[in-house]
This record gives C-alpha cells, sequence and structure tokens, in this order.
C-alpha cells in the first residue's frame, strides 16, 4: 500500500510526503537440512522464526528552486527489504556450500541525502549529492569455514551497519553534436556493530570493519559524437576501485582483490531507415583481465552487432 502527496509550501519551496506498507512471507513454518560443516550430520529440523516480516516505511522529500538554474533539495525516509529465498535457504553455489539461517530477519535502512543542482548554461551542468544510509540488520554473506575447505557461508544480520558517500555528475555539451558526461562517486561502507565477532571476514581483510564488495571509488566518463542525422558514436569508459573487504579469499595484503581496473566501451548507431537501426559494439576495448567478484574473470574484449526495427 503506498500513498504520496506534494505539497507547494511557497513559489520556491515544495515538499513530497509518502508512506507505504510493505509485507513479504512464506508459507513454510519449519526448515529441514543437514549441517553443512559437518559431514554425515543427521537431518536437523528447526523452526523459522520469522516467516513473515513487514514495515511502515514514510519519507519526506523537500525541493528549494533558489533561481531558474539552481535548485536544493533534501530527503529523510525508512525503508526495509525482506529476506529472499536465496538468502534463507541456500545449499549449493559452485564449489561453495551454503548453510541455510532459519532465524534470519529483514534489513531496515534510514536514509538521509541532500544535493545540488546547477545550470550553468545550456551547454553545461553540474548535480552534486551527499547520502547517508544507516542500516540495522543489514543482510550480508559471511564465509563461517574461513580456515577450512569447502568454503561455507551463510546469510546473517549484522547489527548496524552504514554507508555514506558523495556522487557528482557533470554534463557538458560542446555543441549540437557532442555530449560529454564526467560521474564520479566515493562511498564509505562499514560494519558498526564494534564486535570483532561480526566482522565478516575479521582481521584477514586489509579493513576488517570494510562491508565486502563495496568499491570506495567509482568514476564513467562518456562522449557522444552526432556525426550527421543518421550516425552517432559513443566512447565510455569505467574506473572501479579496488575492493577493500572480501569474504571468500580473504588476505591482510589484499592481493587478487576484484576490482582496481579501468574499462573502455565504444559503438555506434546508424539509422538505416525510419524503422531500423543498426549498432554496433566493441566492449572491454583494451582486452583487459579484471574481476569484479572473487575468482570469476570478467570478459575480454567482445563485439556484438544489432538491428532495432519498429513497425
Amino acid at each position: 500500500m503506498f500513498l504520496q502527496d506534494e505539497w507547494k509550501i511557497t513559489e520556491k519551496l515544495t515538499a513530497l510526503l509518502s508512506g507505504r506498507y510493505d509485507w513479504s512471507g512464506i508459507d513454510a513454518k519449519q526448515l529441514i537440512y543437514d549441517n553443512a560443516l559437518v559431514a554425515g550430520t543427521a537431518t536437523t529440523t528447526v523452526d523459522i522464526k520469522n516467516p513473515s516480516v513487514d514495515a511502515i516505511n514514510p519519507r519526506i522529500a523537500l525541493n528549494y528552486k533558489a533561481a531558474d538554474d539552481m535548485s536544493f533539495r533534501a530527503s529523510w525516509g525508512k525503508s526495509f527489504r525482506a529476506p529472499t529465498l536465496a538468502e534463507r535457504f541456500v545449499r549449493d553455489a559452485g564449489l561453495f556450500v551454503g548453510n541455510p539461517n532459519p532465524a534470519l530477519d529483514k534489513e531496515t535502512m534510514t536514509a538521509y541525502e541532500a544535493g545540488v543542482f546547477k545550470q550553468f548554461s545550456d551547454k553545461v551542468s553540474l548535480d552534486v549529492a551527499a547520502y547517508l544510509n544507516d542500516y540495522e540488520d543489514l543482510i550480508e554473506s559471511r564465509n563461517i569455514n574461513p580456515t577450512g575447505w569447502p568454503i561455507v557461508f551463510q546469510y546473517q544480520n549484522i547489527a548496524k551497519a552504514r554507508i555514506w558517500g558523495i556522487e557528482t555528475n557533470l554534463n557538458i555539451r560542446p555543441g549540437t553534436d557532442w555530449n560529454l558526461n564526467l560521474a564520479y562517486s566515493y562511498m564509505n561502507a562499514k560494519n558498526k556493530t564494534n564486535d570483532a565477532a561480526s566482522a565478516l571476514a575479521g582481521s584477514q581483510n586489509p579493513d576488517p570493519e570494510w562491508l565486502q564488495y563495496r568499491p570506495e571509488h567509482t568514476a564513467s566518463a562518456g562522449a557522444t559524437w552526432k556525426t550527421s542525422s543518421k550516425l552517432s558514436l559513443n566512447l565510455n569508459g569505467r574506473y572501479l576501485s579496488k575492493y577493500k573487504a572480501v569474504s571468500s579469499y580473504p588476505n591482510p595484503a589484499g592481493d587478487n582483490y576484484p576490482g582496481g581496473f579501468i574499462i573502455l566501451n565504444t559503438g555506434l548507431k546508424c539509422q538505416v531507415d525510419k524503422n531500423s537501426v543498426l549498432s554496433l559494439l566493441c566492449r572491454n576495448i583494451g582486452n583487459v583481465q579484471y574481476e569484479e567478484a572473487e575468482w570469476f574473470r570478467a570478459p575480454g574484449r567482445s563485439y556484438v552487432a544489432g538491428m532495432d526495427f519498429t513497425f
């Protein structure tokens, strides 16, 4: 259920008030499984503690138009996420083994955001936003057998976590045929439980408090050139900083951690006729060998050709 109302407080100040009620549930009341850590363990039957979860989530957003080319915004809100079936009951993930968690509960978040948008001219605009997300019972995968084999993971609730950061986006149009976009994001993502036992991979990570698989820095850049009314060319790149924490194969030096790469892609679109568009893409131009997940090599250079038709 969702309710929303817009309130124009003054000519320049507008408020958006909303609230929603969410519910998620499963029919099962009990879980029957074998302990993945102990071979030959007898079947265990346990009660599922949270077969259904719900929450009421309010949100308030303000927008202040300081001038025709400048506006400020701020918001506060709450949200929740129910555990998925995979997070509750996962058993097999290739080389890894999953241990179900019958006590897994919902995660909740309180979010704060403030931002400003500035249009410097019809050719240049800038958007900057800062955010802070406070989590209670954040659902994360944890390696519960970090010193042995096989790797056994279980989704658990972290008591407290905080993610805050800054996002920037700069758009430039040097001419009617050109468009440039630059974006950068900084993220600080940490477990705030203050309990060494709750660290996802403990002291084995370079930063034991850092939430796994969250890059501190990301950036992107793109340029589009419309050479004619029928042909446009695009070049874009993406940077992802090296992860500070992982769960499957942690080590204090962060050796072989995913991230720390720059990828370039290019493509063209050609309007063949009024009903069809041809597209050609080259992804990962430099054939960079990189990973965004542990031991999962991303594709090298690849080519894609496509045709879109409208009728």
